[in-house]
């Protein structure tokens, strides 16, 4: 009672409830005739209620890509999908993982690669790196730079930035793909014929000459 707080007696209807999955109205009405109708979900057992997708970001090489396939993406991302039923048994559902790899290519670099099963997703990052990359997990940095070639003509017109994009350089996180800073020394290059040394530093202090 609104008045004085007291208990007020009410009666159940559940007789609509039936031995059948769906969705049914219990009804509860209290001594004074006041109504209040909810639904009641029926549902079986082993109906899975939540699901859980885990992965980890991983490096493939660059020459395994074209060849890559849904298992192999899946054990190197060691990726498992677990599925808890209305009784709280667990049901393995990594067979049923779909997997996208559509943005992956053949080159070096950081693709997403998306998991999913029942709506639940879970998107990691595959490096793709080769014999010029730099890897280091401990501190979650990739490093990649090619050797190139200048003309003498075009020595004075390097600048950091043109070292940068004729090297190909480029760094970043191996655990999101996200850019990493990083500099290039290429002090040693004179304007005549030879080779010589360009060091690429990142942030985390990995180098590749």
């Amino acid at each position: 009672k609104l008045s004085d707080g007291a208990a007020l007696a009410i009666t159940t209807d559940y007789t609509a409830i039936q031995n059948v999955k769906g969705l049914y109205d219990v009804t509860f009405t209290s001594e004074t005739g006041v109504v209040k109708t909810i639904k009641v979900t029926v549902t079986d057992a082993t109906e899975i209620v939540s699901t859980e997708v885990t992965a980890e970001s991983f490096t493939i090489n660059i020459n395994d890509v074209a060849t890559a396939t849904d298992a192999t993406i899946k054990t190197a991302a060691n990726a498992s999908a677990i599925g808890t039923q209305l009784d709280t048994s667990l049901v393995d559902l990594t067979a049923s993982l779909a997997v996208d790899r559509s943005a992956l290519e053949a080159t070096i670099g950081a693709y997403p690669i998306t998991f999913s099963v029942n709506g639940v997703t879970k998107t990691v990052i595959a490096s793709v790196i080769g014999d010029t990359t730099v890897v280091d997990p401990g501190k979650d940095t990739a490093l990649d730079a090619t050797s190139f070639q200048v003309t003498v003509e075009e020595v004075s017109t390097l600048t950091e930035d043109t070292v940068k994009t004729k090297a190909n350089a480029k760094a970043w996180k191996l655990s999101d793909g996200t850019g990493i800073n990083f500099t290039a020394d290429y002090s040693a290059i004179t304007a005549t014929a030879g080779a010589y040394p360009v060091t690429f530093t990142t942030e985390t202090g990995e180098s590749r000459t």
